[in-house]
């Protein structure tokens, strides 16, 4: 169980030049109004709950799953200024870019060309992966402001028994703040290469039970001077400049009502890509990126007897995406794409008695509209897709307390999806030695269905389609101990094992013309262990340690790209005086292989927070320094040159809450 939270940042030039040492308002004011949090005991974190693992709350201990909670004073005293940026917080994970969009690596797995098809993400229970790459939105381009957030569930291991497709390798549930836990107020933040944004909240009540509130973001970046260092294929190397500026607006509402709570919410992103990231030619501006989402959830809670408790919940979402990939500059390529879907869910949780609870859901999802299109000058329009789909999933789950030791949990999800029927199961058995330990086996499975861009996508002469690919599936094992070393000391082991079939990679298939397609690989697996580590010196100083080794091999033993086998955190925060606190935190990730199997090197990059804690009517501030020692590291690109990360970077921010 870690607790953590951060600020985003920007890019300063390279070596300090034209060091603008930005303005970056870390925590708009939709933040808590208390000191920081101090260090819980076992116990205390013992008793948190979390509703992500099996869709009804449950203590964090009795989950049947490994999860890791990041609360939003985590995400303001670190600075984290993207859910990617938080999910580093998390043993297994790690996080990359290519610049345009943010991607999470889980136990070694990290297909280079592929979304975060891999791991499910939710927004107060809502399923936002879109339906046409079936992508969760991690970096700058995510759908809401992470001010918003109360805490964040990442919750390790399949969810297809609860969730169905998407949920292959992890859930990461998002619970929003509620109108009473944020104060009206604005903020304005500048950073590294031109960064400038405001953002502003309103929140209130009318009547006795019904509370709202209201909140609007925009910022843009010019970018960060783009550089590929010498390496197979560009032995000079390159750099660009004004080719990965980005605009990005957000605009959120919840409503609250006793039992039934709406959330609605839009948002746009336009980012620059003319650094080849989709074969563009490197250096033209005219390239882009634009997406964004619409959505309204309506969730209600209530109960039925004093044994049933139930959940309500329907959602309308569209996500909308435009691409120019300036391949050819007298013929650019224009790719729109747009779905549209219906979600709506049932779920009741039954306690059959005092130790044992039946939890049972039915999800119908209608995907009302799955269309892309291609064209160019010189061929007119050459691809052209309009889709539906329906899904139907029912699943339950058995929670039974043996013992005051002993306790398990068995559920099984049933999926239909385009005449393909399958179920997944989900097993663990928990067993608690003594208070302060408790050791869980989990075991499971989960799938994913190919996405449209996967099976479909076409372009003549580079990319060939591939309408046969088949779902994906992964079956894995966990074994999990996690103990109150001392009062101040609580530490946790993690051992896992995966195994992939089936799984849907981006492969070259003609090496003269380096035409791709996404293909099924035979099978991959993962081996490893996860270690954390969490000491307090005193109740506001706080140390964490977390540790992954993950062992990724494809079918015939050979290391799967994209895949350091360790990644580490080493992280300490403290209040230092009054209510400002000091917090900084060392990443590792260690070498990889790219696209073209060439070696990339492992890094390390050193972020720092500095900021005071808002309170009503008063001023707030933050300082964060990004990659403080300017370590130069790359990232690989599907079919091209890595791409080496920007160096230091920092933001300021100042915010009034009223």
């Amino acid at each position: 169980m870690t607790y953590l939270f951060r600020t985003p940042g920007a890019a300063l030039p390279h070596r300090y030049s034209g060091l603008a040492m930005a303005l970056v308002a870390g925590t708009a004011a939709a933040v808590p109004q208390d000191p920081p949090a101090e260090a819980l005991s076992f116990e205390q974190l013992s008793a948190l709950e979390v509703s992500g693992v099996s869709k009804s709350v449950e203590r964090i201990l009795d989950a049947p799953a490994a999860v890791t909670v990041i609360t939003s004073e985590d995400i303001r005293a670190y600075g984290f200024r993207t859910l990617g940026e938080v999910l580093t917080a998390v043993p297994g994970y790690f996080y990359f870019s290519d610049l345009a969009f943010g991607y999470a690596g889980v136990h070694g797995f990290a297909p280079i060309g592929s979304t975060n098809s891999r791991v499910l993400l939710l927004i107060d229970g809502f399923p936002t992966n879109d339906n046409i790459f079936e992508q969760a939105l991690l970096g700058q381009e995510a759908i809401v402001d992470l001010a918003l957030i109360d805490h964040i569930e990442v919750i390790r291991g399949p969810g297809s028994s609860i969730y169905g497709a998407n949920a292959f390798f992890g859930v990461i549930n998002v619970v929003l703040k509620t109108p009473s836990q944020v104060d009206s107020g604005a903020a304005a933040w500048l950073g590294s290469n031109r960064e400038r944004g405001v953002s502003g909240s309103l929140s209130g009540g009318v009547g006795s039970e019904t509370r709202y509130l209201l909140s609007a973001s925009t910022a843009a970046s010019a970018g960060p001077v783009v550089r590929f260092d010498p390496q197979p294929g560009l032995p000079q190397g390159a750099h660009f400049s004004g080719v990965d500026g980005s605009d990005v607006s957000r605009v959120f509402a919840k409503i609250m009502d006793g039992n039934l709570r709406m959330n609605l919410g839009f948002s746009e992103r336009r980012q620059q890509a003319g650094y080849g990231l989709h074969g563009d030619v490197p250096g033209d501006p005219r390239s882009f990126v634009r997406d964004g989402d619409s959505f309204a959830d309506v969730h209600y809670e209530g109960t039925m007897g004093s044994a049933t408790d139930y959940v309500l919940r329907a959602s309308l979402a569209q996500y909308r995406y435009d691409a120019l990939i300036v391949d050819d500059p007298a013929a650019p390529n224009s790719i729109p794409a747009e779905g549209s879907w219906i979600d709506t869910e049932a779920t009741a949780t039954h306690h059959l008695s005092p130790h044992s609870r039946l939890v049972m859901g039915l999800e119908v999802r209608r995907d009302l509209r799955e269309s892309l299109s291609q064209s160019n000058a010189l061929l007119g329009t050459f691809q052209r897709l309009s889709l539906s789909d329906n899904r139907l999933g029912a699943y339950a789950q058995s929670d039974i307390d043996w013992s005051s030791q002993w306790s398990s949990s068995i559920g099984v999800r049933g999926d239909s999806n385009d005449g393909r029927n399958r179920a997944d199961p989900r097993l663990a058995v928990l067993w608690k030695p003594s208070p302060e330990q408790v050791v869980k086996l989990m075991a499971g499975s989960a799938f994913r269905q190919p996405s449209v861009i996967e099976q479909q996508f076409a372009q003549p002469g580079s990319f060939i389609p591939d309408p046969d690919l088949t779902p994906e599936r992964v079956r894995t094992v966990d074994l999990e101990y996690q103990a109150q070393v001392s009062p101040a000391t609580h530490g946790s082991v993690t051992l896992f094992r995966y195994r992939a079939i089936d799984l849907i990679s981006q492969s070259i298939v003609d090496p003269v013309s380096g035409a791709m397609q996404f293909q099924n690989v035979t099978t991959a697996q993962a081996r490893g262990v996860d270690l954390s580590l969490e000491h307090s010196f005193t109740p506001t100083r706080q140390l964490s340690l977390s540790a992954s080794f993950a062992d990724a091999t494809d079918g015939n033993g050979n290391w799967l790209q994209n895949s350091p086998r360790w990644t580490g955190r080493l992280a300490l925060r403290d209040r230092i005086v009054g209510d400002c606190s000091l917090a900084g935190e060392a990443l590792y990730e260690g070498p990889r292989l790219a696209f073209d199997n060439s070696p990339i090197a492992g890094f390390t990059s050193i972020n720092l927070a500095l900021s005071s804690v808002p309170r009503r009517g008063r001023w707030s501030w933050s300082l964060g320094l990004y990659n403080l020692l300017d370590a130069r590291y790359s990232q690989p690109l599907a079919g091209l040159p890595r791409v080496t990360e920007p160096g230091l970077t920092a933001r300021v921010g100042l915010a009034y809450t009223l």
